[in-house]
């Protein structure tokens, strides 16, 4: 399943992004790198419900997530067209089509 991440998924979306970057060498944070508490990532979801031009999709399979894709929209008159997307996938669940589900919902 996948659905659009709200401040009620704080939890979730902070435990899988630490999962991925002790997974992954190739993410801007490794391993106990990043300091995030619950509070701030909790911000981050509260802001993002209000952006028109930004939103987290999770990936789920029996209410464990697996896998995200995280847009970032731009913040300034001139750039508010464009964003950053994040995405990651853990390992156990790579080249099942997460992504591509991931993506696909960016477009709908």
């Amino acid at each position: 399943m996948i659905k659009a991440a709200n401040s009620g998924d704080t939890d979730t979306y902070r435990k899988l992004i630490e999962t991925l970057e002790a997974e992954s060498d190739f993410l801007l944070y490794g391993k106990g790198e990043r300091l995030w508490t619950r509070e701030q990532v909790a911000r981050l979801l509260k802001k993002m419900e209000k952006d028109r031009n930004s939103i987290i999709f999770l990936s789920e399979i029996n209410g464990k997530p697996n896998g995200h894709v995280t847009v970032l929209g731009g913040g300034a008159p001139r750039n508010i067209h464009s964003a950053k997307i994040i995405t990651g996938v853990r390992k156990d669940f790579q080249g099942k089509g997460i992504a591509k589900r991931l993506f696909s919902h960016l477009f709908i």
